[in-house]
């Protein structure tokens, strides 16, 4: 890199004009690459890179450092392993993943794919939403570093564009990314009312239309089966509510013992109740039959229901006067 530069600067100065606005570019560009290199540190014939910045958001990546297994004996160029594939095991996670390894190309990383250095980088210039792990990152830089580019995290994207190209968006959760319009304009990529810039990277731009639309879909599928799931869930769970609660009118004596305020006599009383005039019509009518105080009333509501009636009662056979009449208060 740095000879590249030298050549254009001797170019410059012998041809002038806009020689010398392509040498400043690529001199502010090596300078970048070099500014955001991190320092090493030997220790006990491993390497750990760690990062200069101080501060302490930026290094909440992904626990880097947390995951890093050292291995002497490797070659330098593979000093340590680092596992990101660990991401928990959700629907969209996998579906995602799915979706980015189906895709290759120059500037174009999945995974464990991803450099070490391209990763620091992103994550220290444009972090995923909520400081997710990274699945996938699209470089958008000439020289390689990363400074610029797209992450796709487990819980949105994030992007940053260099200073030629500004944008009101550089971040979406899934929930914006879902509904975001995406389309292409020259080396721009349209993400809703954001801006992604792909001038400096050689990935193929039509396939990262294609990336972002496909995890769009995949989205809405997942977002529609757990919402699906959820439904179902609370229709099961209030039938099976239903079928738990205990039935007055045909509960045996030992069942009725369980019911809060019933004791022997109260449940005798139940029981010759309805062999001598029939069902209970209302589970007040039994608690009011019972002179329930009310803190056991309260209970009842959602412990005890009454069978519908199969077959119409007399109105002779039903009494109507119930002893005692009232409920006592605590």
């Amino acid at each position: 890199m740095g000879w590249v530069l030298f050549f254009i600067i001797i170019i410059a100065i012998k041809e002038g004009g806009w020689w010398w606005a392509i040498a400043i570019y690529f001199l502010i560009g090596w300078a970048n690459s070099k500014n955001d290199s991190s320092k090493e540190i030997k220790s006990d014939g491993n390497t750990l890179l760690v990062n200069k910045s101080n501060d302490a958001s930026l290094m909440r990546d992904d626990d880097l450092t947390k995951q890093i297994k050292r291995t002497p004996n490797a070659k330098k160029d593979n000093h340590r392993s680092i596992s990101y594939s660990n991401l928990p095991p959700t629907p969209l996670n996998e579906a995602l993943i799915n979706i980015c390894k189906k895709y290759s190309g120059s500037d174009y990383y999945v995974l464990d794919l991803i450099p070490s250095q391209k990763r620091e980088n992103a994550n220290k210039n444009y972090p995923t939403p909520f400081n997710g792990k990274m699945i996938a990152l699209i470089d958008s830089t000439v020289f390689g570093s990363a400074i610029n580019g797209l992450a796709i995290g487990e819980h949105g994207i994030s992007w940053k564009n260099n200073w030629a190209t500004d944008t009101k968006v550089d971040k979406m959760c899934w929930q914006e990314l879902e509904t975001a319009e995406i389309s292409r304009k020259s080396s721009d990529i349209l993400i809703g009312e954001g801006i992604f810039s792909m001038a400096g990277s050689s990935f193929d731009k039509n396939k990262t239309v294609e990336l972002l639309k496909e995890m769009q879909e995949s989205i809405s599928e997942v977002s529609s089966s757990i919402s699906k799931n959820n439904e179902d869930s609370n229709s099961k769970f209030s039938a099976k509510k239903s079928n738990a609660l205990l039935d007055i009118n045909r509960a045996d004596y030992d069942t009725l013992l369980t019911l809060p305020g019933v004791g022997a006599a109260e449940a005798k009383r139940l029981i010759e109740y309805r062999e001598k005039n029939g069902l209970f019509v209302s589970v007040d009518m039994a608690i009011d039959y019972l002179n329930l105080k009310p803190h056991h009333a309260k209970q009842w509501e959602n412990m005890v229901k009454v069978s519908k009636r199969t077959s119409p009662i007399s109105s002779d056979n039903v009494n109507t006067s119930l002893q005692p009449g009232g409920r006592m208060i605590d």
